[in-house]
């Protein structure tokens, strides 16, 4: 799956934050779970998280530009295959 590799480039962009796995087994544990949104939502280290989903929220809530993006991809589709 491609959730990986999803996920590093949201790290890279300060959009989201991995959240640590047991070693053992590749588990989230409680502790890495609970630790992790402390930092983003709590801490100071995780503001540049919390101003990026704000930044963000303006875009993905937008239903004129997310119907105009859906428009041009469709638009795409038909004119390019």
């Amino acid at each position: 799956m491609d959730h990986g590799l999803v996920s590093r480039v949201f790290a890279e962009k300060k959009a989201g934050i991995e959240i640590e796995r047991n070693e053992e087994d590749g588990v989230y544990t409680r502790k890495s779970v609970a630790e992790t949104l402390r930092m983003v939502i709590v801490e100071e280290e995780g503001r540049v998280y919390r101003d990026k989903a704000k930044e963000m929220r303006i875009l993905i809530a937008d239903k004129q530009l997310q119907n105009q993006y859906a428009d041009s991809f469709v638009e795409f589709l038909q004119t390019n295959f």
